[in-house]
């Protein structure tokens, strides 16, 4: 037997897919931190719409410490 699921997108004022998700578990709550994770796609852009590559958020402490 088949089953389906169905996934939604949130777009930008742009029209870009910035997140695709799908409530997997059907408790209608998106669960980020689950596992597996019910966000099936992220992106992020820059300011004139070129799509960013890899980690989008510095991890490590600048030295400045600003």
């Amino acid at each position: 037997m088949q089953s389906y699921r169905s996934e939604y997108s949130h777009r930008d004022h742009l029209g870009n897919t910035r997140l695709t998700f799908s409530d997997l578990n059907n408790n209608r709550r998106i669960e980020y931190g689950a596992t597996p994770s019910e966000i099936m796609q992220e992106e992020h852009y820059y300011p004139f719409g070129l799509n960013q590559v890899g980690d989008w958020y510095a991890t490590t402490a600048p030295e400045n410490k600003y």
